[in-house]
């Protein structure tokens, strides 16, 4: 990932939502929780068609 300004999210979530993505987590190959919410909207929003690789290089350009 290029460096970008960024944005911070903050969601409420339930406490049993948090306690599966923490064992989620643990269990797959993302390193927080931070990258794996970041992994699952950027697989959904391609699913919707959209590519956020495009949004990313537009951001970059003068």
């Amino acid at each position: 990932m290029t460096e970008q300004t960024k944005t911070k999210w903050c969601i409420p979530v339930t406490k049993t939502l948090d306690d599966a993505l923490e064992q989620a987590v643990t269990l797959n190959s993302h390193s927080s929780k931070s990258e794996f919410v970041r992994d699952a909207v950027r697989r959904r929003l391609e699913e919707m068609g959209f590519k956020p690789q495009v949004f990313e290089q537009k951001a970059e350009l003068p």
